[in-house]
């Protein structure tokens, strides 16, 4: 709860690499971060988070993807590009490409002036 519910085709999705990558995101998520796809694409996951959510993030994403392939809930603070900190809630889910794990993710925002 204190989440937007999203429609479908409108939730902020990207796919990250097993190294954490991010290999594509959508228009929705480049949006909200404010970058363009050629600025997102290839860099770190953990590169739009803020210090302490990439801290949580690394901890976590390693070890509950290999032992259970997916993240249920993740209270994670985006950073955009203006500086501005995002609150959301990632949901995890690996799937495979060519043979190598991929990790797609759906991130709900966490609505305006809702607690986390």
């Amino acid at each position: 709860m204190g989440y937007e519910q999203t429609h479908a085709g409108e939730s902020c999705t990207l796919c990250i690499s097993n190294e954490g990558l991010i290999l594509d995101a959508n228009e929705r998520l480049l949006n909200l971060v404010g970058y363009d796809r050629f600025g997102l694409i290839g860099c770190q996951f953990e590169s739009v988070l803020t210090r302490a959510s990439s801290l949580f993030f690394h901890l976590y994403f390693h070890a509950f993807t290999r032992l259970k392939g997916n993240i249920r809930e993740l209270h994670l603070m985006l950073r955009a590009s203006d500086g501005s900190e995002i609150p959301v809630l990632l949901k995890l889910e690996q799937t495979d490409r060519d043979g190598e794990p991929i990790f797609s993710c759906d991130i709900q925002v966490k609505a305006q002036g809702n607690p986390v």
